[in-house]
């Protein structure tokens, strides 16, 4: 639905701040995993359904969401680290 393909979570997971939640549903819209509806004027995310991708954060007029780590999640990868890594495929020479 909205084009990130993931196989994976990020390793985070979406947190909504209900005091600047307007619940105008814009980042309900962009969520391609439906983890996110609006009930009560608020925001309400479904962590089983969030793959942490980001994109409500991004689409939030009042900046009410947040990606927060989930510490019952696998780590996050570090690109810079995987990068650096000579024993990765993606190592740079150099």
């Amino acid at each position: 639905r909205n084009g990130i393909p993931m196989l994976i979570s990020s390793g985070y997971v979406c947190q909504a701040d209900e005091a600047r939640c307007v619940g105008c549903g814009a980042c309900v819209k962009q969520c391609q995993f439906d983890a996110l509806s609006v009930q009560d004027g608020h925001v309400v995310m479904d962590a089983a359904a969030c793959m942490g991708c980001g994109v409500c954060t991004n689409v939030c007029p009042k900046g009410a969401l947040s990606l927060v780590r989930a510490p019952d999640r696998p780590a996050p990868l570090e690109i810079e680290t995987l990068m650096r890594d000579p024993s990765t495929r993606f190592a740079r020479s150099g």
